[in-house]
């Protein structure tokens, strides 16, 4: 693979955050002889009042679009955007593999194998979870193909493993991939390619085509890339995920479920009698089965008996 050295770019900076290009190849924290990832970005700024804090991470090998908070308020706000999943992200791939599948949803426990790689498991603990769809570019080369990927959680390698996992190793990933087919790409070709998050009530959308592998920069390859809305393309499983997102915000907004309402609700229902309604709800099954037979039928001597126990 080439090791061709492209720089580190600022796409967009705020008050409150900044938007950079992350080069393949380039890690965030290079050893002592080498330069520190986060010092690049921070020369790259305008305002050099504020700390920047990286509230998401990219792969060494992949390229793209990274976002970093000014200031700790920001870090967090940002941060829980990536933490609770409502943060967008949407990354391309090519793959030269068949693959089982053109789309799909991947679910999966993953945990760590050899050579620093990891594995998708058909356990579903804690599930990393990727949605995919893609296309064909025959006419570029053969067998390739064109995958938008959109990763609903945030794990590490998670998108290399997930499309293996359906035999859509990434071109040019050497752990994932043939070592021997992916040495004679000139990178590993994973690109994050767009971001959509809100802060503080805005919606903020940003989009930065690869810049880097011949195969991304191949005329048809990249023309595919720029006239396609990545946001708008269907991926599976994804309406379901957004309903279930809607639905923790309503909860949210409401108290919750755990909130002081079900709480006076549920004391409302241990101490109402059985003619209030949510008394009525409290009768268990037993009890009403006991009602409908009746008083149950005294044991032993009737009252008044001399051993009956009765005085």
């Amino acid at each position: 693979m080439s090791a061709t050295k492209h720089p580190v770019l600022l796409i967009q900076e705020t008050d409150d955050f900044a938007v950079f290009y992350k080069p393949a190849g380039l890690v965030f924290f290079e050893d002592s002889q080498k330069t520190d990832f986060l010092d690049e970005m921070r020369a790259l700024c305008s305002d050099q009042a504020h700390r920047l804090f990286p509230v998401h991470r990219l792969d060494r090998v992949t390229s793209g679009i990274l976002l970093c908070a000014k200031g700790r308020k920001n870090a967090n706000l940002l941060g829980n955007e990536f933490r609770f999943h409502r943060a967008e992200k949407i990354y391309v791939a090519l793959s030269a593999r068949p693959g089982f599948k053109k789309a799909g949803l991947i679910i999966g426990d993953m945990e760590k194998s050899r050579r620093g790689s990891y594995k998708l498991r058909r356990t579903r603990e804690n599930p990393a979870r990727t949605s995919f769809v893609s296309q064909p570019l025959q006419e570029q080369r053969t067998g390739l193909r064109l995958l938008w990927v959109r990763p609903i959680t945030g794990k590490t390698h998670q998108i290399r493993v997930a499309l293996k996992s359906v035999g859509f190793s990434i071109l040019g990933d050497p752990l994932y991939n043939a070592f021997s087919e992916a040495r004679q790409e000139d990178r590993t070709y994973l690109h994050a390619l767009a971001l959509r998050f809100q802060l503080q009530g805005k919606q903020f959308q940003f989009r930065d085509l690869p810049r880097e592998g011949d195969e991304f920069l191949n005329p048809l390859c990249l023309e595919t890339i720029k006239e396609t809305d990545p946001f708008a393309l269907d991926y599976p499983g994804m309406n379901a995920w957004r309903k279930k997102l809607a639905a923790q915000e309503e909860q949210k907004k409401s108290g919750g479920p755990t909130g002081r309402s079900k709480k006076s609700t549920s004391n409302t229902s241990r101490m109402a009698g059985p003619s209030g309604s949510a008394g009525h709800a409290s009768v268990s099954k037993k009890t009403a089965a006991k009602k409908r037979r009746g008083p149950k039928k005294r044991k032993g001597n009737p009252p008044g008996h001399r051993h009956s126990g009765n005085t």
